[in-house]
């Protein structure tokens, strides 16, 4: 029973990384309005993913354990890589600073909550006992 709740928790903590990651390269696709919106979409998935990586990294490795416990590594590695990917939507794409900037501030209050929900999830999924 356990590991089928294991399973749905992970799967619960990658849905919104994965249905951000969509929406950002639909709205690529479609070229809807400004450019700077599915950049952000897309960078949040990004992070949020990461921020997936890094906690199940610390859970299957026991070297990483004493990391899971810093507060910098779990909020901090997904903020490094949501910079890092609008950084790079800056240089590959011909979207303007100041649009992606702008956007990517108003990005960091659903990273905010929905990475809390993904964090959350994600941790109750690879050990179930702190749940």
């Amino acid at each position: 029973m356990s590991e089928n709740l294991m399973l749905v928790l992970i799967g619960k903590a990658v849905a919104p990384p994965l249905a951000l990651i969509a929406a950002g390269f639909a709205w690529f696709h479609w070229r809807l309005s400004i450019p700077a919106i599915p950049a952000t979409l897309i960078s949040l998935g990004v992070a949020l993913l990461a921020g997936i990586i890094v906690i199940g990294a610390g859970y299957s490795f026991p070297n990483m354990s004493p990391l899971m416990h810093s507060l910098l590594l779990i909020g901090g590695f997904p903020l490094l890589v949501y910079a890092a990917t609008l950084a790079l939507f800056v240089r590959t794409t011909n979207v303007s600073k100041t649009a992606i900037v702008v956007c990517g501030l108003f990005g960091l209050i659903p990273l905010y909550f929905v990475g809390g929900y993904v964090v959350i999830n994600a941790a109750c999924g690879f050990d179930i006992r702190g749940c």
